[in-house]
C-alpha cells in the first residue's frame, strides 16, 4: 500500500560546496551559489534514480485504511531505532500508540511489522501514522564519488541541453547509481 510521505527535517547536503570545488578544481567563489544548486539537483536526481535517501532525514508517512501485519517504508535505508507508529481512533478523534511494533531492515525497502494486524474502516483516509528516520548518515564512498562526478558534469556542461532527451549522465556515474538502485514494485 502506498502512503503519503512528509519530510520533517532538512539536513545539510552530503557534499559541501568546498569539497565539490576542490574535486572540480574551482578556485573562485563566484560560482558558489550555482554549485550549491547543482549539488542539490544532483542529489535529488540520484535519489530518484536509486530510490535511496542520500541524507539522514526524519519523516512521517500516513497509510490509509487497513494495513494488515506490516507496512513497507519506501524510503531507504530505514533506521531501526526511533520508529513510532500510531493508529487513528475515530471515537477519540486522535492518534494512539500501536504496541508490538518491530522494524525489519532490508537492503531494499524496510518494513514495519505489527504483532497484531492493524484494521481500520475502509474510509479512514490516514489510519496509520509512522514516524521514522531514513537515509545515510554518511554516504558510502562510491555514492559520494558518483555525486562529485555528477556535480562536476553538471558544472562543466551547464547550458548544454539537447532539445530532446536532455543531458545524459556519464557512464561511470550511471554505473555506480545503478549498483545502488532499489527496484520499486507496487502491487
Amino acid at each position: 500500500m502506498i502512503g503519503f510521505y512528509e519530510t520533517l527535517t532538512d539536513p545539510d547536503e552530503p557534499l559541501s560546496i568546498e569539497d565539490a570545488k576542490a574535486f572540480m578544481r574551482v578556485e573562485t567563489d563566484a560560482d558558489d551559489d550555482l554549485i550549491g544548486i547543482m549539488i542539490k539537483t544532483a542529489r535529488e536526481s540520484a535519489e530518484l534514480l536509486t530510490n535511496r535517501l542520500f541524507r539522514e532525514v526524519d519523516m512521517r508517512v500516513f497509510f490509509p485504511g487497513s494495513c494488515g501485519y506490516y507496512n513497507t517504508i519506501c524510503r531507504s535505508p530505514l533506521k531501526t531505532t526511533g520508529v513510532t507508529v500510531t493508529q487513528w481512533n475515530s471515537e477519540t478523534r486522535s492518534y494512539e500508540a500501536v504496541t508490538g511494533v518491530s522494524v525489519i531492515p532490508s537492503n531494499g525497502f524496510g518494513k514495519v511489522r505489527y504483532t497484531d494486524a492493524i484494521s481500520q474502516p475502509p474510509d479512514t483516509e490516514y489510519g496509520v501514522k509512522i514516524e521514522f528516520t531514513a537515509g545515510y548518515a554518511t554516504l558510502p564512498p562510491a555514492l559520494l564519488g558518483a555525486l562529485k562526478m555528477h556535480v562536476a558534469y553538471l558544472y562543466e556542461n551547464r547550458g548544454d541541453v539537447e532539445a530532446v532527451g536532455g543531458v545524459k549522465l556519464p557512464a561511470a556515474v550511471n554505473m555506480i547509481y545503478r549498483q545502488y538502485r532499489i527496484i520499486a514494485t507496487y502491487g
